[in-house]
């Protein structure tokens, strides 16, 4: 983690990218966001790699379940900011003289005791598990539909 918290520090790109999304739930965390796209000075595959960054240090939570692809060119409802990535960006804002093993620890004790973690966990399964119910009747929908039309005698 700690090395984590350098690499935020250091890395440019990948502090830009967390703090967008960390920008945009602000008012509230739970929304899923739009995938940035394009991020200046950043090749489409690097960007690629640092969102993998961002979800493998659980500061961005992927949405899995059911992502919006109605408008060409973006990737709808796929991402958000975690306590975990806004908790990140405030130690890496803080600086190296920051002692992160002592932030960490208080960190992790405080949301033992609110139960935060698991609450986002619980809410994260139930929403995708609804997310799910919805595209499987919509494409139930669409199925019978075409069902329909193919029972349908010729006129």
């Amino acid at each position: 983690m700690f090395d984590a918290i350098e690499r935020l520090r250091d890395s440019r790109p990948l502090s830009l990218l967390l703090t967008h999304y960390a920008d945009l739930g602000t008012e509230d965390r739970q929304i899923w966001q739009d995938r940035l796209m394009q991020l200046e000075g950043v090749e489409a595959k690097e960007l690629t790699q640092l969102h993998g960054d961002l979800i493998a240090q659980d500061w961005v939570e992927l949405n899995a379940g059911f992502v919006d692809i109605a408008r060409p060119g973006v990737v709808g409802s796929c991402y958000r900011v975690t306590a975990a990535g806004v908790r990140a960006l405030k130690l890496a804002a803080a600086g190296p003289e920051v002692d992160l093993e002592a932030e960490m620890e208080a960190a992790e004790k405080v949301r033992s005791a609110s139960g935060e973690g698991e609450n986002d966990k619980k809410r994260s399964r139930k929403r995708a598990t609804k997310q799910a119910e919805v595209a499987q009747a919509d494409q139930n929908a669409t199925v019978n539909s075409a069902a329909d039309q193919v029972d349908k005698p010729a006129a």
